[in-house]
């Protein structure tokens, strides 16, 4: 499992396992890259994102920002996931609200089904 490295407001600083493999990926479809987005936001993302005091039941079509689930700050750890479990960079022109309002669209947007 991925270990990031977060500092918070006050300076101090804390791993965070991340539901993604260190080394070869485990995550071979856009469905499995789903579930453990799901996983992130719904387990982990409110252990390390303070302002989310409970729980959210985030599903594959949950509009993340309308919602209030993600804000300026959690959609930080949401790139973070998303790099981690793809082994790839977010680029700057994605870093936009479209390609994150779901985790439908950012699996979509950031893992495509690959060509058989």
């Amino acid at each position: 499992m991925a270990s990031l490295q977060l500092r918070g407001q006050t300076g101090g600083s804390a791993a965070v396992s991340l539901p993604v493999p260190d080394h070869e990926p485990t995550i071979r479809t856009r469905a499995e890259f789903e579930s453990a987005m799901i996983r992130f936001i719904n387990d982990i993302l409110p252990e390390i994102h303070q302002p989310l005091k409970v729980r959210p039941q985030v599903g594959r079509s949950t509009p993340l920002f309308e919602s209030g689930l993600i804000d300026s700050l959690a959609i930080l750890h949401l790139i973070g996931f998303v790099e981690k479990a793809t082994g790839r960079p977010v680029p700057p022109r994605k870093v936009v609200m479209k390609f994150f309002r779901s985790v439908e669209i950012i699996a979509q947007s950031f893992y495509p089904e690959k060509e058989g």
